[in-house]
C-alpha cells in the first residue's frame, strides 16, 4: 500500500510510513486532549515540533493523559515565555549621549 502510494504522489514509501506515523499521533493526542489540539497543531499555533508530538503521543500510550498533559502545559509555555521575551518593551535610557555617569 505504502508503495503504491509513493508511486503516486512521487515520494519515498519511507515518507508515506512517517506521514502515517504522524497521523497516528495526532489521532492519539485527539482522543486524549480533544479535537481542538489536533487543529491547533495542524495550523501550527503551538511550535511543536513533529519529534514533540510523536513523543507525547508515546508518553499518552506508555505513561497516561496526565504525565502527558504536564509535558504539553510545559511545551506550550515555553512558547509563551519565548513571545514575552519578543514583545517586551525596551527601558528607557535616562542619560544623554555623551553624558557622563558617576
Amino acid at each position: 500500500m505504502a508503495n503504491r502510494l509513493a508511486l503516486q504522489y512521487k515520494v519515498s514509501d519511507r515518507t508515506i510510513r512517517n506521514d502515517a506515523q504522524f497521523t497516528e499521533a495526532l489521532d492519539i493526542l485527539a482522543t486524549a486532549f480533544g479535537e481542538e489540539i489536533k487543529h491547533l497543531i495542524l495550523t501550527r499555533n503551538t511550535r511543536l515540533t513533529k519529534k514533540d508530538i510523536l513523543s507525547l503521543a508515546k508518553v499518552v500510550q506508555e505513561e497516561g493523559k496526565q504525565l502527558a498533559q504536564k509535558l504539553l502545559d510545559k511545551k506550550l509555555n515555553k512558547c509563551d515565555i519565548v513571545q514575552q521575551i519578543k514583545s517586551k518593551q525596551p527601558v528607557p535610557n535616562p542619560h544623554f549621549v555623551g553624558e557622563l555617569c558617576q
